[in-house]
């Protein structure tokens, strides 16, 4: 099983990686720490292509 910190990192990873090929910038440019809707996306719809 997967210890709670693991799985943080592997989502932070995975979401790093899903906002930089939305916004089409490289993946060091996406800021962990940086609020989602300061780089425009404002909705979790974004994510799912509602």
């Amino acid at each position: 099983m997967i210890e709670l910190e693991e799985r943080q990192i592997l989502l932070e990873s995975y979401l790093q990686a899903q906002v930089a090929k939305m916004l089409k910038i490289a993946l060091s440019q996406v800021d962990l720490q940086q609020p989602l809707n300061s780089l425009g996306l404002f909705h979790v719809c974004f994510f799912c292509h509602c």
